[in-house]
């Protein structure tokens, strides 16, 4: 039976073959089992969904001047509870690119621990051009190492005619990848 996508796939299995210059379909198994792995660890290693989707009852702790939604950006608000009373629109602010919910009199939010729930839209509706080319590079690294590709990205003593050369790519460079995106784009 095929691998198929995720919900939370970061590409396409079309956008890494056309990136790898690959035909056919034997490795597509392979390939699609990387991009669900990696847009999941990706997610995970951010703390946050990346793509739009629906966050319900999100919670948050009152007693706090601003409340900072982990999914950004924010692009509606459908409800905000404080200990299971709604708020009216018009009570809060929000700047969507930076998730922050405010009150709008300036007050911290009412309650104590967790007694803020939030349900709101919150991810990119089309996944920002750095996080594409960083699931393409780790799903290709993942091929190449994983043997399947038709070069191997961890050759040592490669041939070159004046001597031999020395290809060191492994999962530091995965490693190296994640922390780029960590710096960019994880919500603490």
């Amino acid at each position: 039976m095929a691998v198929t996508a995720a919900e939370n796939a970061l590409i396409t299995i079309a956008e890494i073959k056309d990136w790898l210059k690959l035909s056919g379909t034997g490795d597509d198994d392979f390939l699609q089992r990387a991009i669900n792995d990696w847009s999941d660890t990706i997610e995970k290693r951010l703390a946050r969904v990346i793509k739009s989707a629906e966050h319900t009852d999100e919670r948050h702790d009152g007693g706090k001047r601003a409340v900072l939604l982990k999914n950004i950006p924010v692009t509606a608000i459908s409800e905000i509870t404080i200990d299971a009373t709604e708020v009216s629109s018009d009570d809060y602010t929000y700047d969507g690119e930076s998730g922050v919910i405010r009150m709008a009199t300036g007050y911290a939010f009412d309650g104590g621990p967790g007694s803020v729930l939030v349900t709101y839209t919150g991810g990119y509706d089309t996944v920002p051009g750095d996080l594409v080319r960083a699931v393409k590079q780790l799903t290709a690294l993942e091929y190449y190492l994983s043997g399947h590709g038709r070069k191997a990205l961890a050759k040592r003593g490669e041939s070159t005619g004046e001597g031999t050369a020395t290809y060191e790519r492994g999962p530091e460079d995965q490693e190296r990848i994640m922390q780029k995106l960590e710096r960019r784009y994880a919500r603490r």
